[in-house]
């Protein structure tokens, strides 16, 4: 130990910076590998894995996809069950288009997940229990199951069990339920969410048996198959239940019904359903790219800790020399290199361990993971991190012993031993593989980056501006909340800093529901139409470009007018927005005339193509209170408008975001690959600028002699700065080179992904490879004068 302390003083820098190398190394690739680890084993934890399956839907118009749910028909599941031998069983649940007010005698609490399933919902999916029995729990039609956290919520440490809740929802009558079991909260990795699980029947019951009818697509199906059952196989014979069952509408309607199974475990990656949480899906590409940006950080960082090992033994070749004289034999110096190098190895990993565990909350908020309770427990992490650890303690050990044991210790005293070739093409591979591998993340840095800008500005006509997104009531089940609407809003304009009051049933970054509608004129358009009801100044406070016509007034003659969107405008048959004005459009049994056109805008996300939108007059279906403000007082005003809330919808929470926020939830997963690539891509240029610094340090130890021959000749600093850094600038170039091509395919196969995308530019490939030249060109100039700088008499003397 005390040997390896006083190495360690002697070479302190060394020492700092090679471990810190592989620290960053092993800290960067964990947390990559985490986040990448995350996403592949969504829901892999079910025991029934393999062979769960979901049902999902696309509809057909013309030939051309034009839906596709996650949702079927309520009958569709049992239906299927009873004819196909292949399904062992099935399971189903069905969620509230809006979310629901739970209370009980002591709170009242907003709740967005409360889910509606089968009796045998927990005999298909896999749950912890903590209080109750599930095998029973949804037995009763006003029975429910909740989680740990929400028992927390409404009864702390009390039992639970036999409890009342009330539901509401939607002004409806509210429903008394009572709690039957409690289990786990639902892992961090898994599309199936839920706080409040209540029975199917109880869903039907509030809404109505309507929702029982085939075309409605309500419920999420799930199909628990026989092993060894034909997937294919079976997907080909729902061709014939759809005909018999719903082959009528779909023929009126002009659609054609399409059912395939996805397996539960594939179902994080399905990224084109705009209507259901588009922003939890990644797509694969996205993780292949993160996972390869891993391992080249790794890699950078095992060849940087490898090349400052080498450097290391120059320095000690001396002492290796007189142990070799007195009669070292091989093993021992296998066994003092070994030493060495498990001691620093082991010195970075606990470090990095240190590190993981430090800023381990920071890490996952940044990048919105959780290291601790997924990841640490991976055995293939901890295989491939032990793998490094003694791979890279063998090879450090193994080449300078195999070099040294062949050289007479003479010429190890005179340092005549060269561990890295300068001119090797080992040294050149190295450099081009570093800068490289940086070029490459600048590159894909620098396109993540223009595609969220693109994704956050690329609105067309829609701004969010400084409104305030309002949670409408759910506990009010009387009329009089019509009028409380009205008179909530007048208050809220009374109030200093407000500028438009609106509510609606639909904020951009959500779909809304369909509906059908036709233009009498062309039968053909027939089709079911995303609709948006709000009140007159819905549109006006959203900032829309109204195209032809006009916008809504304040008046009764506009409560049968509707605006349609250009896309809308399009497929009804008009040839442009101007003619669309004062057409009539049939639909919800009355006909429509329309009063305006307004320029497309992607009411979900970007990511999506654009859809037609009817915009109509309605209280019906509010969801949202929309108050746009300006920017003094916010605090202030805030208060005023809680106050008003309170006033008129008593027993509701007071619920609030910034519309902005609500909006950019829906790209939530590009924000986190950007911040990822941001800050790993400088994490990989910082660990090749300290490669670079142990090659240099390497060269010029190795030509110390040569500079000082030719400073004593008469060589100027800058022609030999220009002769140490020529060759690492030209291997930088060539690097260059090879990564454009094949960073241009990856980025171009990654922004597949996107129906609105940004353009591969020319100056991002050139920004990167004039930013890794510069990188490079300081990074070895420092070293490189350091060297040139030195007394040649000093030099000479020294060799």
């Amino acid at each position: 130990m005390i040997r390896l302390y006083r190495r360690f003083l002697n070479n302190k820098t060394t020492h700092i910076l090679n471990i810190a190398t592989l620290v960053l190394g092993l800290v960067s690739f964990i947390y990559i590998f985490n986040y990448v680890y995350i996403h592949q084993n969504f829901d892999n934890y079910q025991p029934n894995a393999e062979h769960l399956y979901k049902i999902h839907t696309r509809i057909f118009k013309d030939g051309a996809l034009a839906n596709h749910w996650p949702s079927t028909p309520i009958q569709m599941a049992p239906t299927l069950k009873d004819r196909f031998p292949e399904i062992q069983d099935y399971t189903r649940y069905c969620e509230m288009w809006e979310e629901n007010v739970v209370s009980n005698k002591d709170r009242s609490l907003r709740i967005q997940h409360v889910i509606y399933a089968d009796t045998n919902f927990f005999n298909v999916f896999a749950h912890e229990v903590v209080l109750g029995n599930l095998t029973s729990a949804l037995s009763n039609t006003n029975s429910v199951v909740i989680t740990e956290s929400m028992q927390k919520l409404f009864f702390g440490e009390s039992d639970p069990i036999g409890q009342v809740l009330t539901i509401h929802n939607d002004k409806r009558e509210p429903r008394k339920v009572f709690v039957s079991a409690v289990v786990r909260d639902i892992p961090d990795n898994s599309e199936l969410s839920f706080d409040m699980v209540a029975t199917l029947p109880l869903y039907i019951e509030v809404f109505g048996n309507w929702v029982n009818s085939w075309p409605m697509h309500a419920a999420s199906s799930y199909l628990l198959l026989k092993p060894g059952a034909d997937v294919a196989a079976l997907q080909a014979k729902f061709d014939a239940v759809v005909n018999e069952k719903l082959g009528d509408f779909a023929r009126s309607m002009g659609r054609t019904y399409q059912y395939y199974l996805t397996n539960i475990a594939d179902l994080h990656y399905v990224t084109d359903f705009t209507m259901f949480s588009p922003s939890t899906a990644v797509s694969r590409t996205s993780l292949k790219i993160m996972l390869n940006v891993g391992m080249m950080i790794l890699i950078i960082s095992l060849v940087n800790n490898l090349n400052f090992q080498l450097s290391q033994v120059h320095s000690q070749l001396k002492n290796i020399g007189i142990q070799k004289i007195i009669g070292s034999k091989k093993r021992r110096l296998l066994q003092q290199f070994f030493i060495d190098s498990f001691a620093l190895n082991l010195s970075a990993l606990l470090i990095t361990l240190c590190v993981l565990y430090l800023l381990s909350p920071w890490l996952n908020g940044l990048f919105q993971i959780n290291f601790t309770t997924i990841c640490i427990n991976s055995a293939r992490l901890w295989i491939i991190i032990l793998s490094v650890f003694v791979g890279l303690s063998l090879v450090a050990t193994l080449y300078p012993a195999l070099v040294i044991a062949r050289v007479s210790p003479l010429l190890i005293m005179q340092r005549k031993v060269i561990m890295l070739n300068p001119q090797s093409g080992l040294k050149r591979a190295l450099v081009s593989f570093q800068f490289g591998a940086s070029i490459f993340l600048i590159i894909a840095t620098l396109l993540v980056q223009k595609q969220k800008l693109y994704l956050q500005e690329h609105t067309q006509g829609f701004d969010p501006g400084n409104t305030l997104a309002i949670q409408s009531p759910m506990t009010t089940s009387d009329e009089s909340f019509r009028q409380h609407f009205v008179s909530f809003k007048d208050e809220c304009m009374k109030i200093p800093g407000v500028e438009r009051v609106s509510y609606t049933s639909c904020i951009p970054g959500y779909q809304s529901v369909k509906m059908p509608y036709v233009n009498p004129a062309k039968p053909e358009t027939s089709d079911s139409y995303y609709i948006i009801e709000s009140d007159f100044s819905y549109l006006n406070i959203l900032h829309t470009q109204l195209l032809a016509g006009r916008y809504f007034e304040n008046n009764e003659s506009d409560q049968n007018s509707i605006i349609l969107n250009e896309s809308a405008c399009r497929a009804f048959g008009f040839e442009n927005a101007q003619a669309a004005i004062g057409n009539s459009i049939q639909g919800d049994n009355r006909n429509r005339t329309i009063i305006g056109v307004i320029q497309d805008y992607n009411h979900v996300s970007p990511k999506y193509a654009m859809t037609p939108y009817i915009y109509l007059i309605s209280d019906f279906r509010t969801r949202y209170f929309l108050i746009e403000f300006n920017k003094h007082n916010l605090s202030g005003t805030l208060a005023s408008v809680n106050e008003q809330y309170s006033k008129f919808f008593p027993d509701n929470p007071f619920i609030y975001r910034y519309l902005n926020d609500e909006y950019a939830d829906q790209y939530k997963s590009e924000n986190q690959l950007a911040t990822l690539f941001l800050v790993f891509s400088m994490i990989a240029i910082a660990i090749s600028c300290l490669g670079l610094i142990g090659l240099s340090l390497i060269e010029s130890k190795l030509r110390i002699k040569e500079i000082g021959i030719r400073k004593v000749n008469g060589a100027r600093l800058s022609e030999l700065l220009s002769e140490l850094n020529r060759d690492y600038l030209k291997w930088v170039g060539f690097a260059f080179l090879i990564t454009v091509p094949l960073a241009w395919y990856a980025m171009h196969r990654w922004l597949e992904n996107f129906a609105s995308k940004t353009v591969i530019s020319w100056w991002l490939f050139a920004l990167a490879g004039g930013l890794a030249l510069c990188i490079a060109l300081l990074t070895v100039s420092w070293q490189s004068w350091r060297a040139a700088n030195r007394n040649p008499v000093e030099a000479l003397r020294q060799e």
